[in-house]
């Protein structure tokens, strides 16, 4: 945000900081609350098996059909809701916010199952996964022309960051691994 403010202006800073406070309240609430059953679930299951499958397979299904239709609502409508809730002049945000939206969205879902890195000990995935994000958000800076370019540079970043936290969160609980049993 400090970026924003200085590449652009407090105006710009201050619409992306409201899209930001206004659509992660409620991601965070809800992805946490899915987060502390995950927890519990994975954690036994990979005890015990040595991965986590299932609860990752479940907590998944769960997370797409809770983040899915209420993200392509958002999407088609959320000038109209935030022109409602916040006034005309808060229209930047909503742009802001609409293209923001599929990012939050893998992030919705990448929150609680990433804490498969934590179950399998691998934190310094995270590490990395934080580094990089850092990395090509500064980036996006340098390679982005006006705010609108930047923020899609930011979304992109976010976007690609917590698609590679699934994909490796998957691989850890064991998602892709061969089950005789099955066939």
């Amino acid at each position: 945000m400090l970026f924003l403010c200085i590449f652009f202006s407090p105006s710009v800073a201050g619409a992306y900081y409201l899209t930001q406070r206004v659509l992660q309240a409620p991601i965070t609430f809800l992805s946490s609350s899915v987060l502390e059953v995950f927890k519990e679930n994975a954690s036994s299951e990979y005890r015990t098996f040595g991965n986590a499958r299932n609860s990752f397979l479940k907590t998944l299904k769960l997370l797409l059909i809770l983040g899915g239709p209420l993200s392509v609502f958002l999407y088609f409508f959320i000038e109209d809701l935030f022109k409602f809730i916040f006034g005309e002049q808060w229209l930047e945000a909503a742009y802001f916010a609409k293209i923001l939206i599929p990012a939050l969205t893998v992030r919705f879902i990448a929150n609680p199952l990433s804490f498969m890195f934590y179950i399998a000990e691998k934190q310094y995935l995270n590490l990395i996964g934080m580094l990089c994000l850092s990395l090509m958000i500064l980036l996006s800076f340098f390679i982005g022309g006006n705010e609108i370019d930047i923020v899609k540079n930011i979304a992109n970043s976010y976007f690609f960051i917590y698609c590679a936290y699934i994909l490796f969160s998957a691989i850890i609980a064991g998602v892709f691994l061969y089950d005789k049993e099955s066939n």
